[in-house]
C-alpha cells in the first residue's frame, strides 16, 4: 500500500506535522527518522510516525509532500513502513525527512488514520491511496 499526500495546514507556523496510524494503533510502533533542515542533519528514534507538511505561514501556495509505503499490509507478518517527506518554503529551515518504521502487529491493515491534532488541512491538499489488487488464482 502506498499513501501520497500533498498537504498544507492552517496552523500559524511554517511547519506542521501529521500522524499516520495503521488501524488507529498507538502501541507496538517504532522507527528511526533522519532529517535535514537546511543547516543541520539529525536522527532520532520514535514510537509515532509524524511527518512534516507546510503550515499557513510557509510560502504562499506551497505544499509539503509525503509518500508512505507499507509492505505486507494484508499479511500476518509485522508491517514495515518507509516514508519520505519534505516541507517546502523559501526559508532556510524547512525539512526533508526519511523514516524507517515498524508496526509490530500480525493484524492486516484495514484502515489508516491520518490526522494532525489541532490544525486542519486546507483546500487543495490531496491524499491518494494506492493498493495492490490480488486476483484469485
Amino acid at each position: 500500500m502506498k499513501v501520497v499526500v500533498s498537504g498544507r495546514t492552517n496552523v500559524s507556523a511554517t511547519l506542521d506535522y501529521f500522524l499516520v496510524q495503521p488501524n488507529g494503533a498507538t502501541t507496538n510502533l517504532s522507527g528511526t527518522r533522519i532529517q535535514g533542515n537546511g543547516s543541520a542533519a539529525s536522527s532520532a528514534r520514535y514510537t509515532t510516525l509524524y511527518v512534516p507538511v507546510d503550515g499557513a505561514t510557509a510560502t504562499a501556495n506551497s505544499f509539503g509532500n509525503v509518500e508512505v509505503y507499507i509492505s505486507n499490509y494484508t499479511s500476518s507478518n509485522f508491517k514495515s513502513m518507509i516514508c519520505d517527506a519534505v516541507a517546502e518554503s523559501n526559508t532556510s529551515a524547512m525539512y526533508q525527512e526519511s523514516w524507517a518504521f515498524l508496526w509490530s502487529s500480525t493484524s492486516a491493515i484495514t484502515s489508516l488514520t491520518i490526522g494532525n491534532g489541532g490544525s486542519n488541512f486546507v483546500q487543495y491538499s490531496t491524499f491518494s491511496l494506492y493498493g495492490v489488487l490480488r486476483q484469485g488464482i
